[in-house]
């Protein structure tokens, strides 16, 4: 199944929803302010859909088509209000006759955002009923994965190159998406502090001996540089003939905290506390396709 492009297609399916607002300068604005051309554009963002990738393949004894829902998606500051995104958008080249033009997108947050993934679903898709549409049959959806959160801190940043791309985070290779930044106070997916929000895989399985419902998971899991409050991210991002290519190669050892790891039902199947600590990824890189 096409799992894999969940988070890609999540992000694609939102820009158009409803719910932000947007702030653009043209270029004679912004060059008296600034002293160069260019274009910015502020968008408040407060964004609620439900994003749907249906799989028209199935696999080998489910071969009808099949839903993955995240019911509940949205982006926001965290707390409810309207998230602050700030693009920069430029267009250049290395020189008055130059034949490598490149088109910049600087992306910044401001003030921090959030991504709620809302539950993660897996249900029949309706792309193949009699009359296609593009929905899913609720009557048959099974909650595979818990709600999360998904906290961006304030000044998190990221840098899109179109064209002749020149940067690069790491290794010898250049980067159509430069994600180099401090994310204060570290990734964080879950929150300890609301039993409401935190990461579980869900075993929906309702015959059988192990049927019951258990899940997999922690009350949060944070990620940040090795010996430190703050998470380093420097992954460079390109999409080759293979599919959408991550590059670690820039990264640095990184710490993983899973506070309350549950084993079962919430009654008091809990693990503990796990870390994993040190963790090096720069040797690794992750491609991302269909099949």
């Amino acid at each position: 199944m096409k799992f894999k492009k969940l988070a890609l297609a999540a992000a694609v399916a939102a820009l158009p929803a409803t719910g932000f607002s947007m702030e653009a300068m043209e270029d004679s604005a912004l060059s008296g302010v600034t002293g160069q051309d260019g274009i910015v554009v502020d968008i408040s963002a407060n964004i609620d859909a439900d994003v749907v990738i249906h799989d028209r393949g199935g696999f080998t004894g489910y071969a009808n088509d099949g839903a993955i829902v995240m019911d509940g998606f949205s982006i926001d500051d965290g707390a409810g209000g309207n998230a602050s995104i700030r693009l920069d958008i430029d267009a250049g080249d290395s020189a008055v006759t130059g034949t490598a033009p490149i088109l910049q997108v600087a992306v910044s947050m401001p003030t921090g955002v959030t991504i709620n993934t809302g539950t993660i679903k897996v249900a029949n898709s309706e792309r193949d009923d009699g009359t296609p549409d593009w929905g899913w049959d609720a009557a048959t959806e099974e909650s595979i994965i818990d709600p999360i959160s998904i906290a961006l801190g304030a000044g998190t940043s990221l840098n899109i190159q179109l064209g002749n791309e020149l940067q690069s985070v790491g290794g010898t290779n250049t980067n159509m998406i430069a994600l180099s930044s401090t994310i204060t106070g570290g990734l964080k997916l879950g929150d300890a502090s609301d039993a409401t929000n935190n990461l579980a895989i869900v075993d929906a399985a309702t015959a059988g001996s192990n049927a019951g419902g258990g899940r997999l998971g922690a009350s949060e899991i944070l990620i940040t540089d090795a010996s430190s409050t703050n998470l380093t991210a420097n992954v460079g991002i390109d999409v080759s003939s293979s599919g959408l290519v991550v590059d670690m190669s820039g990264s640095s050892p990184m710490d993983i905290k899973m506070s309350d790891v549950i084993l079962g039902d919430a009654a008091g199947n809990y693990l503990g506390d796990v870390a994993i600590l040190g963790l090096d990824m720069s040797s690794s890189t992750v491609t991302i396709s269909g099949k």
